[in-house]
């Protein structure tokens, strides 16, 4: 297969999926948003390669391997679904019903290295708080980098951890799911390796110890301790206004992913058994005008079950007038327990 793939800096698996897709009449492809702009050259290289085949690209929001286009591939009656950008989904609770749908995962690994003027800077931060031990995470398209940067740091006399959280891959996290760093219990600390900020704040969270941030694509090492204590502050404060709370709306998530049973259930008992009561409510995309449209003095609280990360990102720095948690705040708040914080869930 010729494909120039010089300019891209992600490894689109496009050989593997020649093979895979050979027969194939229709296809959806489905990509984050960030990686949207190589659709075309996705397309093309493809189209060459297969020659008879129909390419359709979703240009929906697309939150992670929680949210797969699968009603839309079967209403198009595509054979396949090809998702970028992530890896299985690791909390899947009900079994997916794809049906005949193949459903093909590329995780769009970077290609790119980090710097070593970039571990420089990492190991000056670590010895100036006497870290020996970080654990290492990173982000699906930045998990080749693991290794390379675990070697790196063993050449400057550290002692890094990588751990295998057992449903993703080893040391990778997502936005809801932070298993490799809560397993890591020998780290004195945690380096993520990854652009921009929502991983990082997810695992500054999820971990009481110090967070460092590598960016691959800046080169820049930042310590995420400020950061974790402006969000923190906040979500406490979040947790606070709802302490007084005994009529509760439990947003229950449609997506394919972010239906949880299980979350949905103990709510519902911590809940009844406090005498309390909750209303539920089911939502795919959920916003702050689907939230002000149901609300009523019925309701002191919400809680949102389908994504932990849309209480953090959504209604922190732009709070509602009620109180929305994650599931791990509410049973914090249900418990009495405000001064523990629990995230995700």
């Amino acid at each position: 297969m010729s494909v120039n793939t010089e300019e891209i800096p992600y490894d689109f698996e496009l050989e593997r999926l020649v093979e895979e897709l050979k027969g194939v009449k229709k296809v959806l492809i489905q990509l984050p948003d960030g990686l949207k702009k190589y659709s075309y050259f996705i397309v093309d290289s493809l189209s060459r390669s297969l020659g008879n085949i129909e390419i359709m690209v979703s240009i929906d929001g697309g939150y992670g391997a929680c949210d797969l286009k699968i009603s839309e591939a079967k209403l198009l009656n595509a054979e396949a679904l090809i998702h970028f950008g992530h890896t299985q989904y690791s909390l899947q609770e009900v079994p997916i019903e794809s049906g005949k749908l193949r459903i093909i995962y590329v995780p769009a690994f970077y290609r790119g290295s980090i710097p070593e003027s970039s571990v420089d800077d990492l190991a000056e931060a670590l010895k100036r708080e006497g870290l020996q031990r970080p654990s290492i995470v990173a982000t699906v398209q930045h998990i080749r980098l693991i290794g390379e940067l675990k070697a790196m740091l063993e050449k400057r006399g550290f002692h890094p951890i990588v751990t295998s959280p057992g449903r993703l891959l080893t040391g990778q996290i997502i936005g809801c799911d932070y298993s490799a760093v809560i397993l890591s219990k020998e780290a004195d600390s945690v380096v993520v390796i990854t652009g921009g900020l929502f991983h990082s704040l997810g695992v500054s969270l999820s971990f009481e110890g110090p967070v460092f941030q590598i960016d691959p694509y800046s080169g820049r090492v930042g310590d995420l301790r400020k950061d974790k204590e402006r969000w923190l502050k906040r979500r406490l404060a979040e947790m606070y206004r709802a302490r007084d709370s005994s009529r509760w709306g439990i947003i229950v998530g449609t997506l394919t992913g972010q239906y949880r049973p299980s979350i949905v259930e103990r709510l519902k008992r911590e809940i009844s058994s406090r005498g309390m009561k909750y209303y539920l409510f089911a939502s795919s995309v959920l916003s702050k005008d689907n939230i002000l449209n149901i609300d009523s003095e019925n309701i002191d609280a919400y809680i949102v079950t389908s994504c932990p990360r849309i209480p953090i990102d959504d209604f922190t720095e732009s709070p509602l007038h009620k109180p929305v948690l994650t599931p791990g705040e509410a049973i914090s708040v249900l418990e009495g327990r405000i001064e523990v914080y629990r995230f995700p869930w």
